[in-house]
């Protein structure tokens, strides 16, 4: 069983030197150890295995990057279908995967137009796209250098790092708001 908050990583194809980085920009020293989950990449069925495996007791956040945004909306639709919770699904660059409404899912583009052309598959309660626009590889490898747009609905959008996002709405996830 998995004690406190349980983030799981799911980078799809991305190479382990990328999400070594994309960690290494992220993190808090203070927040839990995620689990990166490289060999998932798009299947739902492995990552579910894992969380079953692990049982977590906290609601679970995931993070997908890719292909493995399909294997994060996937296990995380059947995981909430099997009584466990799901605290937040960050979605970075999954273009072209549905994202459910049932889920609270949060977006990251590396461009204006993957932005727009993705919400009609799903907009998530926020959005994040990158102005001016990075390589894929880019925003997930780099996040603290992606800069653009954070819209939300209520609120004008904001230009910060695709790297603040995350880490906002991770210290609210993970409880750690206020704390250093």
């Amino acid at each position: 069983m998995v004690q406190g908050r349980s983030v799981w990583i799911c980078p799809g194809f991305a190479d382990r030197a990328a999400t070594g980085r994309f960690l290494d920009t992220l993190w808090q020293r203070h927040w839990p150890e995620p689990i990166v989950l490289a060999q998932a990449y798009y299947d739902p069925e492995q990552l579910l295995r894992s969380l079953q495996t692990h049982q977590p007791t906290e609601p679970i956040v995931l993070i997908g990057f890719s292909a493995g945004v399909v294997a994060a909306v996937g296990a995380a639709l059947a995981w909430q279908k099997a009584g466990g919770q799901v605290r937040s699904l960050f979605a970075v660059d999954g273009w072209g995967v549905v994202l459910p409404p049932a889920l609270p899912i949060y977006r990251l583009s590396h461009d204006r137009w993957s932005d727009r052309t993705g919400a009609w598959l799903g907009a998530g309660r926020e959005q994040f796209w990158a102005d001016p626009p990075v390589d894929h590889q880019d925003l997930w490898r780099s996040p603290d250098l992606t800069w653009g747009w954070w819209a939300a609905a209520g609120r004008a959008p904001v230009y910060t790092t695709a790297a603040e996002v995350l880490r906002c709405h991770l210290s609210v996830c993970l409880g750690y708001l206020g704390e250093p």
